[in-house]
């Protein structure tokens, strides 16, 4: 039975609902290779972001659900994602104590975020984008100041 499971798990199945005839539309992909443990939606309704146990992040194409691209830096499982106010940057938290801010048109790290004593389970971006905050299993939560990080 975990064999059978495991390799269901190698698909990565995500339904995107089509508000104007509500038929929802099923997209098989072979994305990750292991648990998907985190999703988050772009404001601008473009992309999914999944984070995954496989320590990677994967964009997708809302309307079409194609890849876009993969993003890897993590030495650990993603336990959440999340995109900034305009939709250009992502942020992941990980079990490797860090949460990583990303540029979403090129998939390059801008900015790793240090100092949680133990893994990252919860990330946010402010609602006017300057800050991030997250949770930890270090019984904290941080408020992060990046701003400089999102300027041109």
């Amino acid at each position: 039975m975990k064999k059978a499971k495991a390799v269901f798990l190698l698909f990565f199945i995500f339904a995107v609902q089509l508000f104007a005839d509500e038929t929802p539309r099923v997209f098989v992909q072979l994305g990750h290779f292991d648990f998907v443990l985190c999703v988050a939606y772009s404001p601008d309704g473009k992309y999914i972001l999944s984070g995954s146990k496989d320590k990677t992040l994967k964009l997708w194409d809302a309307a079409s659900g194609k890849e876009i691209r993969t993003f890897t830096g993590h030495s650990d499982q993603i336990s959440s994602v999340a995109f900034s106010p305009d939709s250009k940057y992502a942020l992941s938290g990980s079990w490797d104590d860090t949460l990583k801010l990303w540029d979403v048109a090129t998939g390059k790290e801008l900015r790793t975020f240090q100092g949680h004593a133990d893994f990252v389970e919860s990330v946010a971006f402010s609602p006017d984008g300057k800050y991030v905050v997250s949770g930890s299993g270090d019984d904290t939560v941080k408020l992060w100041r990046q701003e400089k990080c999102l300027k041109p």
